[in-house]
């Protein structure tokens, strides 16, 4: 019979797992999604713009004549679509799938982030640590005071 990881290992094997498939685990088990928020996120880029990209995966909401009410994930050239509930709007989906991903995440470490002044006033708060930042349209002030409404950096 096998026992069962204690917290301090389970948060070592679910801290240095990488994202994407982490994110693949936790979605599946109650158990880890209660701690999984809590353990920082190691990701060699983020990006956000009218997607969201998470190393070598990118997310997207879509919401048009060929791709109706579905979340479209792209990785290593494949394209997976899932239909997001009808009863949801456009934008009550965009947040959801920004929630779920960011929301309540205490810390998420970065070589590379890069986002969309626009796409980040939509986002919950999540505190971010990088080695290289990009913005777009943001203002040389902006930047120099660093006053991110959503996040800290």
């Amino acid at each position: 019979m096998t026992k069962k990881l204690s917290y301090p290992g389970l948060k070592c094997v679910l801290e240095y797992l990488e994202a994407n498939r982490r994110i693949y685990i936790t979605a599946r088990s109650p158990a880890l999604q209660r701690v999984e928020k809590s353990i920082p996120l190691h990701l060699e880029f983020l990006k956000i713009w009218n997607k969201i990209d998470l190393n070598f995966m990118e997310m997207g909401v879509y919401s048009d004549t060929n791709i109706d009410n579905q979340i479209k994930f792209t990785m290593r050239g494949k394209k997976y679509l899932r239909p997001y509930p009808m009863h949801l709007t456009y934008e009550e989906a965009a947040e959801e799938m920004h929630e779920y991903y960011f929301g309540g995440r205490l810390n998420i470490y970065t070589d590379y982030f890069w986002f969309f002044k626009r796409e980040v006033e939509n986002y919950p708060k999540f505190i971010v640590k990088t080695n290289e930042l990009t913005v777009y349209d943001f203002r040389l002030d902006d930047i120099r005071q660093a006053k991110f409404q959503n996040f800290k950096i």
